[in-house]
């Protein structure tokens, strides 16, 4: 995934943050999105 659609998938999860799941899966995605900044 690219930093674009890191970041939307990011905005859409957090839109919908009601239940545990999607909060690791907000956790695991900004965690990938530093990742690729750090890898610019």
């Amino acid at each position: 995934m690219d930093i674009g659609e890191l970041k939307s998938n990011i905005d859409d999860w957090e839109g919908k943050n009601d239940c545990s799941i999607q909060k690791e899966n907000l956790d695991v995605a900004n965690n990938e999105l530093e990742l690729k900044y750090k890898e610019r």
